[in-house]
């Protein structure tokens, strides 16, 4: 009889509490508007292909699991993740399609993480199951390539005007992430930063990493971080920063410091828009400052984290070094599934929007600010 009865109170325990935990584990679905760079994600979404569309299903046979990623590859520690993604999405999509037709996904039903993981290594070309070559001193024109899509998108007409008269095509050309102009003018790599962060359009905030005059304080808290030993895994480098930077390899330990100070200006922008004082909703309650770290638990996010780094944005970067030398201990890769910040995942997150939910790929802006770095690139 006591063993039935703590039976019946674990039971219970787990039908109260147990929802609640796992809910804690999705980060909440930020709106767009809320978001520290909303109107800049709304301005560049098109250009830089930031919001990733539901692809279309063949219905007409059982999936094997050797078919689950189509014609696209990707890292294989990644393939149970997104077919268990995929078949959640399926049960929530409603009926299936007949056999031999394409199911296409309702009105308003954001992309899969599989249809994002797909794309962003499709498009930028950093994984090495797309063909693109290992070796350091290889020709990089099949990665140049691939990070230059230019499909054509339409803006259908609003239907009260479609009868009346035909709407022209509106073309939007995907933005090309080459080196621009004035950072190729330019000979200090400070300089070059900041032409980059310029191109692209980054807060002015940013300038605390570098500026035409050479580094801010917070890119010296870069550099020194990397130098003195503390990130001996981001001086290595991992695959897909490599194919980003293919003169990683040639570059000195100091000289890597710079391409990770473009880095976490990368991120440090997608996060708060540069801005130290900037406060969000994470999965695990309040997310500030300069990276958007977990206000009061900064501390079990990684060694070297402690309580209260979110206040300062140079223990916010310190801490993020510290985030990302453990992601690269755990996974060797930059662009991860499983990383602690959004902006580095090639799934990207659910943000909302006027049209309903869509799947926002930030990473592909920071895997294009590496590409724009002239002392990254061959001449």
């Amino acid at each position: 009889m006591k063993s039935q009865t703590v039976v019946k109170i674990l039971c219970s325990v787990f039908i109260v509490f147990g929802p609640r935990v796992a809910m804690t584990e999705e980060a909440p679905i930020r709106s767009l508007k809320d978001d520290p760079v909303g109107a800049w994600i709304e301005k560049n979404a098109a250009r830089y292909g930031l919001f990733v569309e539901p692809t279309p299903v063949q219905e007409n046979r059982a999936a094997r699991p050797s078919e689950s990623t189509d014609s696209v590859q990707v890292p294989s520690s990644m393939i149970h993740s997104m077919s268990t993604s995929t078949s959640k999405s399926t049960l929530k999509s409603g009926s299936a399609a007949k056999p031999g037709s394409q199911a296409t996904p309702p009105a308003n039903q954001p992309a899969t993480e599989s249809d994002a993981i797909k794309a962003f290594f499709s498009d930028t070309g950093l994984s090495s199951l797309f063909g693109v070559p290992t070796n350091p001193e290889a020709n990089t024109d099949f990665i140049a390539s691939k990070l230059v899509p230019e499909p054509r998108l339409k803006v259908p007409a609003p239907s009260f005007r479609a009868k009346l008269m035909p709407i022209p095509e509106v073309v939007i050309e995907r933005k090309k992430f080459e080196p621009p102009a004035e950072a190729l003018e330019a000979t200090h790599p400070a300089a070059q930063i900041a032409a980059v962060m310029k191109d692209l359009d980054f807060s002015p905030n940013c300038s605390g990493f570098a500026t035409s005059a050479g580094f801010g304080s917070w890119g010296q808290t870069v550099i020194r971080e990397l130098t003195s030993g503390n990130a001996n895994s981001l001086l290595q480098g991992t695959d897909d920063l490599r194919r980003a930077c293919p003169n990683y390899d040639l570059l000195s330990n100091y000289q890597r410091s710079h391409v990770w100070v473009k880095i976490m200006a990368s991120m440090a922008f997608l996060e708060s828009s540069c801005n130290p004082r900037a406060l969000g909703r994470g999965p695990n309650g309040v997310a500030a400052g300069l990276t958007q770290l977990h206000q009061g638990h900064e501390h079990k996010a990684a060694p070297g984290c402690n309580r209260g780094d979110s206040r300062s944005p140079i223990t916010s970067i310190q801490c993020t070094i510290s985030i990302i030398e453990t992601q690269f201990k755990r996974t060797n890769a930059l662009f991860s599934r499983d990383t602690h910040f959004g902006v580095l995942r090639p799934q990207g997150d659910l943000i909302r929007t006027k049209s309903g939910n869509k799947r926002v790929v930030k990473a592909r802006v920071v895997a294009g600010a590496i590409r724009e770095l002239p002392f990254c690139q061959r001449n």
